[in-house]
């Protein structure tokens, strides 16, 4: 198995959930799967345990990825480090894949120096964002980090607390209300490929957004959005 590459030119790719079409997501040998190749950044999803602890999992649960009814906030991280997920191809247990720490994903983008792309998958306080950028700031990686979240709020905080640093704001949807917002905290988009035209596009440029497409596994779509000029292409796949 490998990825399907495309001559991207100044657009930049994102690993989704790390190289999720290839390993099990959010995983350890996904991040690294990624790192060993050319991808710009991975993206991940950062959640928080009963016992908090920062760790990476894109759904509130882990019944899609490893058959086990248990909501990540309801459980203590070693409880979380016990299940193993399934395989991507043969769709049984391996030891390849488990939960892994917040900090343990920072230390993979580090040694493979990719950049991070940090989707907020809770509601923040400015207390729990403190203790993220802690854990980053430990690994003297803070400068390779890029924060998305479908939540405003954190992002607002967030703004509040680093000026200059890259955040983008999550969404399906290109409107008069999500361009306002964005530019008024200096965010760019992370918007669904569905979503966005040219003239879309241009109008983010135009104010000095950047724009980030996902999740685009369609080769011609992402030819086209290449074309267009995007400045980031998340995928599965594609690199």
């Amino acid at each position: 198995m490998d990825t399907i590459k495309i001559k991207h030119r100044r657009t930049l790719m994102v690993a989704h959930r790390g190289l999720s079409g290839i390993e099990r997501e959010n995983t350890a040998a996904a991040f690294i799967a990624a790192g060993n190749r050319s991808y710009f950044g991975c993206e991940c999803d950062v959640r928080l345990t009963s016992d908090h602890k920062y760790v990476i999992s894109h759904d509130a649960d882990l019944k899609r990825n490893a058959g086990v009814d248990l909501a990540v906030k309801d459980a203590t991280y070693s409880e979380l480090d016990r299940i193993r997920m399934f395989d991507v191809v043969k769709k049984e247990e391996t030891d390849y894949y488990s939960v892994l720490l917040f900090e343990d994903y920072i230390k993979i983008c580090k040694r493979y120096e990719k950049k991070c792309i940090i989707e907020f998958k809770c509601d923040y306080t400015k207390e729990e964002l403190l203790e993220i950028l802690e854990i980053i700031d430990n690994n003297e990686y803070l400068e390779n980090c890029i924060f998305i979240s479908f939540y405003k709020n954190p992002l607002v905080l967030l703004r509040g607390i680093l000026k200059d640093t890259e955040i983008q704001f999550l969404n399906d949807k290109c409107d008069d209300e999500t361009f306002e917002f964005c530019k008024k905290y200096n965010f760019g988009l992370d918007v669904h490929h569905k979503a966005l035209t040219k003239q879309e596009l241009k109008k983010y440029h135009s104010a000095g957004l950047k724009v980030n497409v996902w999740t685009v596994d369609d080769v011609n779509k992402a030819k086209e959005f290449v074309r267009m000029g995007v400045d980031y292409i998340t995928t599965n796949i594609i690199e």
